[in-house]
């Protein structure tokens, strides 16, 4: 695709002095010498014009395949991005359930006294720490 547009402006480089020449020999005076160079600038000009209407046929035809086909792959990236974070969002909602219901489970097995004694452990354990101050 690049260098298509390369060529393609290659082309309009080309044709512009040859077109803007050709311009100004129109409009001189219409004598024998001017008529000769307008008539050899025009035969200059014929093929290198030729050229670049053929280059910019073709990239005006091509260019909206292109990015016609550039929307498809995007599109399916996309929905290939969307599914897979739904699936992964699936299962993250399936563990964290899980995680829940044997947490709660195992908060319903244990009575008050033995919850009660445990968080007083873990509690004896952080105050027998250095870094925490008796109050």
């Amino acid at each position: 695709m690049n260098t298509a547009v390369k060529k393609r402006e290659t082309a309009l480089q080309d044709c512009l002095p040859k077109l803007a020449k050709v311009q100004r020999h129109e409009q001189k005076e219409k004598t024998g010498t001017n008529v000769v160079k307008l008539h050899q600038a025009k035969k200059a000009l014929a093929p290198v014009l030729e050229d670049f209407q053929e280059t910019n046929a073709t990239l005006m035809r091509d260019i909206p395949y292109l990015y016609e086909s550039r929307l498809t792959y995007i599109r399916h990236s996309v929905a290939a991005l969307i599914l897979a974070q739904v699936s992964h969002n699936e299962m993250e909602l399936t563990v964290y359930d899980e995680l829940e219901k044997e947490l709660r489970g195992s908060r319903i097995r244990q009575s008050n006294e033995v919850y009660e004694y445990t968080m007083s452990k873990h509690l004896q354990g952080i105050q027998a720490l250095s870094i925490i101050a008796d109050d």
